[in-house]
């Protein structure tokens, strides 16, 4: 059981990082661009996932007193996860927006003007995931239950709708698929057909955690939740070398160095940060859960410094 805690803290964090990073590099170097917007969102929002089992294995410290505006702070989790219930990190809600930012990424990739049922079928998109939020936060339809191991999928007890949701996910990523298909039918070079290709991998990848999940919570398989992070965290890597490699959702084309240059010096400063809040938790007894939220900002704030010198 150790060794399983170790390494799904280890993915994650290691995904989250990556994740961040690659959002707000390709954020930066196409800012005028939608589709960069899009996929940037994506990314963040993926990195739900990776926030949700970081804080389901080092919840932090419950307090005695919760004011009312903190609550403010934490809207993708449910309020009881601030004062009993803290196997309730892994439920949060983060994560699904990716779908609908994602299949809009794949409607702009088609290369024909739209029409009104490509607005049609976006708006239905991002009103499933409206109502898969809202399932989620609000009501016991998404999961009757969330307790248990938490370094498992089946923690998350499925409730009246989880399968249906489960369904339209499904289907909504067989269209981003079907989306990324057409557009390399229709693609005008090798460049562009490579870079949808991988973009598609990706979105195959991603969608293997629907399947992994039904199979967990629908079976008395004990699915180790370090799977659905793993598939995400492939998913991401392949975005990133459809970035890096033929400069995919970006305007204009990248040099391969720069890419390299940028994460090694992100590299860095998840380091430095990890090794200041490691020992901040050994010697001052910060929670470990810290490590979370650092890195997050760190990286936030070093992108956005690095914008401002790039645009202004």
């Amino acid at each position: 059981m150790e060794v399983l805690t170790t390494l799904t803290s280890i993915v994650n964090y290691i995904a989250l990082a990556i994740t961040i990073w690659l959002g707000w590099y390709i954020l930066t170097h196409s800012i005028h661009k939608p589709i960069s917007w899009l996929t940037s969102l994506t990314l963040w929002s993926i990195c739900g996932i990776f926030i949700n089992s970081l804080l389901a294995i080092t919840p932090p410290p419950i307090p005695e007193n919760v004011p009312q505006w903190i609550e403010l702070l934490f809207p993708f989790w449910d309020k009881d996860v601030l004062t009993h219930s803290a196997t309730g990190w892994i439920s949060g809600w983060m994560v699904i927006p990716s779908v609908g930012f994602w299949h809009h990424v794949t409607m702009l990739v088609r290369p024909e003007r739209w029409k009104a049922w490509h607005y049609l079928q976006v708006v239905a998109v991002y009103l499933v995931t409206v109502a898969a939020i809202i399932a989620t936060r609000y009501t016991p339809y998404m999961y009757e239950e969330v307790s248990g191991d938490v370094l498992h999928l089946d923690t998350l007890k499925p409730g009246l709708l989880f399968y249906t949701f489960m369904l339209l996910l499904t289907i909504i990523l067989a269209m981003c698929f079907l989306n990324l298909r057409y557009a390399i039918h229709h693609a005008q070079s090798s460049m562009e057909i490579k870079q949808l290709r991988m973009l598609a991998w990706a979105t195959l990848v991603a969608g293997l955690t629907a399947p992994v999940s039904v199979l967990a919570t629908s079976t008395r398989y004990h699915l180790p939740i370090v799977i659905d992070s793993a598939l995400l965290a492939i998913s991401v890597i392949i975005i990133g070398i459809s970035v890096g490699r033929y400069s995919a959702l970006i305007e204009g084309r990248i040099l391969r160095r720069d890419l390299i240059y940028s994460g090694a010096a992100m590299t860095i400063v998840a380091l430095l940060y990890s090794v200041i809040i490691w020992i901040s938790v050994l010697m001052f007894e910060v929670p470990p859960a810290a490590y979370i939220f650092i890195i997050v900002f760190a990286f936030a704030t070093h992108s956005i410094v690095d914008t401002a010198r790039r645009y202004l």
